[in-house]
Parts: C-alpha cells; sequence; structure tokens
C-alpha cells in the first residue's frame, strides 16, 4: 500500500543477543550495518573511516545510501521496529522503505555471508505482510516482499502505549510533534513531497502514566520515555497520522528502534 508515495516492507529474523546489556535495538543495528557495510564497501577490512568519506564510489554506494545517509538532515529508510528475546538470539521485526527495497537483495546476500559466525541453523528471513519466506535455504525471494498496509482506525478515541523509548524534542504534548515531523521528512525525503496538515489541537490527550529510561549506545546514552496515553476527539488527519506512526515510527532515532507504539479502542 502507498501513503504520501511511502511504502513500506517489513522483514523477520533471528539475530543474536548481546553479550554485555546495551539497548537492543542498538545491537541489532550494528548487526544489520555490519553485514551491509562489509558486503559492498572496498574499504571493509580497513579501520579508517575517512577512506569511506573519501571515497569516488560513495554517490552510488548502497551503505551511505541506504544505512547512514551522508546529508545530515536525511533520515535512514529503515528502521528496527519489534523485538523479542528467545533464549540466546533476538527475533526482531526490521521494516525498510522502497528506496532501500532497491539494495536490499546485496543487503540480505550479507547476512546470508555473515550468518555462519553467528549461529548455526540457517537462516531464515520472512516477509511481515504474509509469513512467506524472503530468505530461504540460501535463496533470496525479493518478489515474496509485499508492502504493509496498518490497520484502519475508525474510532476517535485510542489508548498509545509506546513499546519503546520514545526520543522527542517537543513540549507540551510529546507525541503529536514528535509523529509529524517524523512522517513529513520521510514524505520530503522519500515519498511524493506533499505537505501534511499542521493542528493547534489533534486530540485532547490525557496521560496515564510517563517513565523516563536511558538508551544505551555505544559511547553515549540518549533519554526517551515510555508513556501510556488515552487520546480522545482525534481529528481525521491526525488519526491517519496515528496509523501509518504504527508502521513508520515517531520522534528521534528510528533506526535503533525508538518511537514504536501500540493502539487499542476505548469508549
Amino acid at each position: 500500500m502507498n501513503w504520501y508515495g511511502l511504502r513500506v516492507y517489513g522483514l523477520q529474523l533471528d539475530l543474536p543477543a548481546p553479550r554485555r546489556s546495551t539497548f537492543l535495538g542498538h545491537h541489532l543495528r550494528g548487526l544489520l550495518g555490519r553485514a551491509l557495510f562489509e558486503t559492498v564497501c572496498l574499504y571493509a577490512g580497513q579501520k579508517d573511516d575517512r577512506a569511506c568519506a573519501q571515497c569516488p564510489l560513495q554517490a552510488r554506494c548502497a551503505y551511505p545510501l541506504v544505512f547512514k545517509p551522508v546529508e545530515p538532515d536525511r533520515l535512514a529508510p529503515y528502521w528496527l521496529h519489534y523485538w523479542q528475546l528467545r533464549g540466546p538470539y533476538v527475533r526482531c521485526t526490521w521494516h525498510v522503505l522502497e528506496q532501500a527495497h532497491t539494495h536490499l537483495e546485496a543487503w540480505l546476500f550479507g547476512l546470508q555471508r555473515h550468518w555462519p559466525h553467528l549461529r548455526q541453523e540457517p537462516l531464515t528471513i520472512l516477509d511481515v505482510a504474509t509469513g512467506a519466506p524472503v530468505l530461504s535455504d540460501g535463496v533470496i525471494r525479493l518478489d515474496a516482499l509485499h508492502a504493509l498496509a496498518p490497520p484502519e482506525m475508525s474510532s476517535q478515541s485510542y489508548r498509545l502505549q509506546t513499546l519503546t523509548p520514545l526520543v522527542s524534542k517537543h513540549r507540551g504534548d510529546p507525541l503529536y510533534g514528535a509523529l509529524r515531523t517524523r512522517l513529513q521528512r520521510l514524505i520530503q525525503h522519500y515519498g511524493d513531497g506533499a505537505r501534511l496538515i499542521i493542528e493547534e489541537q489533534p486530540w485532547k490527550c490525557e496521560m496515564e502514566s510517563e517513565l523516563a529510561v536511558d538508551v544505551v549506545l555505544d559511547r553515549r546514552a540518549l533519554q526517551g520515555h515510555l508513556y501510556r496515553m488515552n487520546l480522545r476527539g482525534i481529528s481525521e488527519p491526525a488519526r491517519e497520522l496515528l496509523q501509518w506512526g504504527r508502521c513508520l515510527h515517531a520522534g528521534g532515532h528510528t533506526s535503533v528502534g525508538c518511537g514504536a507504539y501500540t493502539l487499542e479502542t476505548i469508549s
């Protein structure tokens, strides 16, 4: 399904759990990034980061185009969506936009090539929309991927609970500004460039709980918040943002999985 020119695909796979305490999304992103980098980069064996920045192939390389955009304001066209610890492994869902889909075969090939170093079982990656295998028994089937379509929302009242910390710079209502800003930037960078409606009061927010948490990365920690809030009197444009935000997330640092939430109808 296409929304303002955005088409989202979901992939599910199991990756090794970290050996030390860290934010799981950061750990999973590192595994995904290493697989792509070592597959497409001419300087993968070097430890000098400047080699990548000075590479004459940078403008066409999948790593800066997809995983780590060179432009400082450009959002990455992928993000970790959900994960669940299963013993020594983490089952995770990984969302990509159509622009990342172009380089997805190389990315999956990289994961497959590095898989013997990660675990013993053969790597299997499933399409979230249908459950069909995208990678199985060494065969990559990109035609098995189908675009995601978030469930329709018909009510004007929902309970929202964040699954991962929301990293928001917006005061007052921390959700609306963080949600609208991210979706607008995605539409500008990867969609049809349309402008989303700005509303003064898209809904009435009743905060049930708020918990500040640290998102621990390698060299720093970000502060996010876990929220449980009731949203009532939701306008139609805001309901559409909430609907697609379930696939696209809200706020900052979404590539490591921040800003995921669920919605439950309330009376």
